[in-house]
């Protein structure tokens, strides 16, 4: 059982959750980033709803008369529900009729309404129907709609996955100053088996987003200076943008600070400060954060050691999909540490943690077919196991492989 270094799949999930939920779902996209984007037409003017607050009626009016402005104006005052009751169904026709009649903040304003309900909630049924809308927002200037619509096309939601259709609206976004855009465009230049020059570009793009507000980038470049990622390994850099997203309320951050001061990487040693993190960034329902507090509980690390509570961190993490902490809730199950000794039990964790891609679970799981631990002994699987964890670069995995194949184990396996 190890202590889990900062969990790069969780960042990328963190990352994606907090852009989805801003971009996708929660962003207002019916004002441009700046006045100078907007289309230069009498119909597209202000979209200012200023004459609505006094009378809405005259609004609908005009609206009906063929004022593109005032349908828009219509539609946000329905939307923010400003001096009448809100109306989602209104606002969506003021809006479509505002579009129809050029006023590109219209189109926009019915795109957001057909991408999300009132609740933030994604309308999966009707983003096909948005796709239009928001190309026409984002042709006209407002960037939010462009990060919208670059999310769509790299989930090949509403619309056929083109990534790179998705990263070209990325990069426009980004270059309207809408930072998650910036993030997500990183994401696609740090795939695995880039060039050193993508990673390079990921990372001044996850700088730039940081710099703009968006705190999980910060500890998605923290995570790229402590690897070395696109710049030379710099773990006081990774302090830094660790901690400023965690300052900010990035559980990830806090949990990858957590394990520069339990390892003493780049800091001073400093259990309680690590566990004051841990504790912080669990309380936020971060797996990687429960494990990493259920390994110090476990061990007594700061704190008087109690395995039946680190067993339930565990559990929780488990259930949230983090392979690690199966691992680990079954690595007590096969010792009835802290919970029952139940090895059948800690079978099926090994295999779901194996499955999900952990090479320590394959290796002890491979350890149980091994000796016969609770299943039938079988060499051959246990093998296969050794063989897999190996391949997912679990050192353990490899020096057993080698045995079993009468060599020694080489020195890095240890």
């Amino acid at each position: 059982m190890y202590f889990a270094p900062p969990d790069r799949g969780a960042l990328f999930r963190t990352l994606n959750a907090a852009t989805l939920c801003l971009s996708l779902l929660g962003v207002s996209c019916n004002r441009p980033s700046s006045p100078s984007t907007a289309v230069a037409t009498s119909s597209a003017a202000s979209p200012s709803s200023d004459v609505c607050y006094v009378s809405a009626h005259s609004c609908e009016k005009r609206c009906t008369d063929g004022d593109a402005a005032k349908c828009n104006a219509l539609g946000d005052t329905f939307e923010q529900g400003r001096g009448v009751p809100k109306d989602a169904a209104k606002a969506e026709t003021s809006f479509v009729r505002a579009c129809r009649l050029g006023n590109y903040h219209g189109c926009a304003g019915a795109g957001r309404l057909m991408v999300a309900d009132s609740n933030g909630m994604e309308r999966t049924e009707r983003l096909s129907q948005a796709a239009p809308f928001l190309e026409d927002g984002c042709a006209a200037g407002d960037h939010r709609c462009c990060a919208v619509l670059g999310i769509m096309y790299d989930l090949g939601k509403g619309v056929e996955h083109n990534a790179a259709r998705a990263a070209a609206l990325h990069e426009t976004a980004c270059n309207g100053n809408v930072f998650a855009a910036c993030a997500l465009l990183a994401d696609l230049y740090e795939k695995r088996d880039r060039p050193a020059a993508d990673l390079e570009r990921a990372l001044a793009l996850r700088l730039r987003a940081c710099e703009g507000g968006e705190m999980p980038a910060c500890a998605f470049a923290g995570a790229m200076f402590e690897d070395g990622r696109g710049v030379a390994k710099n773990l006081g850099r990774a302090r830094e943008y660790y901690a400023r997203a965690c300052d900010k309320g990035v559980a990830a951050g806090c949990t990858n600070l957590g394990w520069l001061y339990r390892e003493g990487l780049g800091v001073p040693r400093d259990l309680p400060r690590a566990l004051q993190l841990f504790e912080g960034a669990c309380s936020s329902r971060t797996p990687r954060a429960g494990v990493n507090l259920g390994q110090m509980i476990e061990k007594g690390q700061a704190m008087r050691a109690d395995p039946q509570r680190a067993s339930e961190l565990y559990r929780l993490a488990c259930d949230a999909e983090d392979l690690l902490g199966c691992n680990n809730l079954a690595c007590l199950h096969k010792a009835g540490v802290g919970v029952a000794r139940d090895v059948p039990k800690a079978l099926v964790l090994y295999e779901r943690a194996c499955t999900g891609g952990l090479g320590l679970a394959c290796a002890n799981l491979a350890e149980l077919y091994d000796v016969g631990n609770g299943v039938r002994r079988d060499k051959t699987r246990a093998r296969e196991l050794y063989s897999k964890g190996c391949d997912l670069t679990n050192p353990r995995a490899c020096c057993m492989l080698r045995q079993s194949g009468h060599q020694p184990c080489k020195e890095q396996d240890h």
